[in-house]
């Protein structure tokens, strides 16, 4: 490695060691909001009781305790690809299982960093031209197209005849500097804060589910399924209970995914009961604002039809 491009390698890892010292609670600290009484909060079926209280924890967001949203990853990784990884390694296979001892998504494998520094120091077309090149010259590749199908895919056939699709893309943030702590800590407030106005509301209710998935729900649609989840004692009536409200099959089997192992709390009853007199009063005062409405109207037409009459 050429002086230069060994100290501009040595001075970035120093940059970054710098920037994020520590984890993400050492660096960015925690925020916790005031005390929320409103809204619904189901994890993973669990109702959690409330009051809520929204805390961000670094990057990730919990609600009393409970983790809700997993921040992105901290710090983040960079990229960047300064220098040319050179030719392929003779052990080294582009596919099969990432070596030890390297990042666990692959990217601090030769295969990775080549590719990224080929994108971000050619243009599309020569870095996909010279890409293949480097594939050709590996002793595990006996054959490598692009697929006909699809221009960003490479298929590589093994030497046993075996094929495997390579994805190539030109990702414009893999030549983009990691961000920066301050971009990262207001992503994560901002998390924070629509959390809280999830929460925000007399029926405002929220179902989420630990592998991934959230469902929310407001008015109506939300005072309804909570019902069905009160008031029914097996699966499939609580999959018709849905059904019913949120009028949709496909809504109604998801949600029933989500809510698995449900049991009915003491506070949730309660609450739900204010809930739904909280929507019903307001259900009745848009009613009869609308009526006031109809009526004004109505009457505003009649004075005009007398006016003609008597002209």
């Amino acid at each position: 490695m050429r002086r230069l491009e060994w100290l501009a390698v040595v001075v970035l890892a120093f940059i970054a060691a710098v920037l994020y010292a520590g984890t993400a609670v050492e660096d960015l600290g925690v925020t916790k909001g005031e005390p929320i009484e409103t809204g619904f909060l189901f994890v993973d079926g669990k109702y959690i009781d409330a009051p809520y209280v929204v805390e961000r924890r670094g990057v990730d967001i919990y609600v009393n305790d409970v983790l809700v949203q997993r921040g992105r990853e901290y710090p983040p990784y960079d990229y960047r690809v300064e220098t040319d990884p050179g030719d392929p390694p003779a052990d080294i296979p582009p596919f099969g299982p990432i070596p030890k001892g390297v990042d666990g998504r692959g990217r601090d494998t030769y295969w990775s960093k080549k590719a990224r520094y080929l994108v971000q120091h050619y243009d599309e077309t020569t870095a996909c031209e010279m890409l293949i090149a480097v594939y050709r010259k590996s002793p595990f590749i006996k054959e490598v197209t692009v697929s006909p199908d699809a221009p960003d895919v490479l298929i590589l056939v093994d030497q046993e005849g075996n094929s495997h699709n390579m994805f190539f893309t030109t990702w414009s943030k893999l030549g983009k500097p990691p961000r920066t702590q301050e971009e990262i800590l207001k992503e994560a407030e901002d998390s924070r804060l629509l959390w809280e106005s999830r929460l925000k509301g007399a029926t405002n209710t929220t179902f989420i589910k630990s592998g991934g998935g959230l469902v929310g729900l407001a008015g109506e649609n939300a005072v309804g399924v909570i019902n069905a989840l009160l008031t029914t004692k097996t699966k499939d009536e609580r999959l018709e209970g849905f059904e019913s409200v949120l009028n949709s099959k496909t809504s109604a089997k998801w949600l029933q995914d989500m809510v698995g192992g449900f049991q009915a709390n003491p506070q949730l009853a309660q609450r739900y009961q204010a809930a739904w007199a909280a929507w019903e009063a307001k259900k009745a005062e848009k009613e009869a604002l609308e009526a006031a409405k109809s009526k004004a109207l109505r009457e505003a037409w009649e004075a005009r039809q007398s006016q003609k009459q008597t002209q």
